[in-house]
């Protein structure tokens, strides 16, 4: 199995990779949160960040020219698309609830959504 330097060294960044695969819907969780910190690259960032207390855990948060970003990586495979909708809506609306002054919350369901993300900032 190739690893992520085999890509950047092919593609030359991990991002081309994903684009060009159109892997969309393809990860779970674990495999999404891993190319996101990878993607990341030298951006500053924060793992595992709690929003409010008790509630839930982003997977990122984000300083991006002075503005603060909450990555939320809520991909549920083998979920129906119907309830997976309903789950990351109520998980958005929990999220954005808790959310500090300044914060802007991005919720990713497949890595196209970050690396959309990515291109806009």
């Amino acid at each position: 199995m190739p690893t992520h330097h085999t890509y950047i060294r092919r593609f030359g960044s991990l991002q081309e990779a994903f684009r060009l695969a159109n892997l969309e819907g393809m990860e779970d969780d674990d495999t999404t949160h891993d190319a996101v910190k990878q993607l990341l690259g030298d951006r500053e960032f924060e793992e595992w960040v709690p929003l409010g207390p008790g509630t839930i855990i982003a997977d990122f948060r984000v300083e991006e020219r002075g503005e603060v970003y909450i990555i939320d990586i809520v991909t549920l495979p083998g979920v129906r698309e119907d309830s997976a909708e309903k789950i990351r809506e109520l998980r958005r609306l929990v999220a954005e609830g808790n959310l500090r002054e300044g914060e802007k919350y991005v919720q990713v369901k497949d890595i196209s959504d970050f690396v959309r993300w990515l291109q806009r900032h």
